[in-house]
């Protein structure tokens, strides 16, 4: 189990930085202004980066999520709030990538803010 634990929290240094990655691929996008819009919209607008802005959206959530439920299985009993506060913030930025911006589901309404 620890084991297990370590490894998740573990492949949070890694995922991260690969999926950033998305902001300098959206400097390659044409029409999109990273000031006056949200980098989910290039998620939607039909280019060819479509599935990769959606894709690195749910892995990081997804990342964010396995690191708490490693965190939590590394000390059980303490720090409960904050694995807590962070599978929900995971999984909030996970349906950033599972439902596309416009959808009520898209951040699950604000639900990691």
């Amino acid at each position: 189990m620890n084991k297990i634990c370590r490894w998740l929290v573990g492949q949070a240094v890694v995922l991260p930085f690969l999926c950033l990655l998305e902001i300098v691929v959206s400097l390659t996008a044409p029409g999109y202004d990273s000031v006056s819009q949200h980098l989910s919209a290039l998620g939607t607008d039909g280019s060819s980066i479509e599935w990769y802005i959606n894709g690195s959206a749910f892995a990081m959530g997804a990342s964010a999520s396995l690191f708490a439920l490693g965190a939590q299985g590394l000390a059980p009993g303490r720090w409960v709030l904050s694995p807590l506060l962070l599978l929900i913030f995971g999984a909030s930025i996970l349906s950033n990538g599972w439902f596309p911006m416009g959808s009520p589901m898209h951040g699950l309404h604000g639900i990691g803010m």
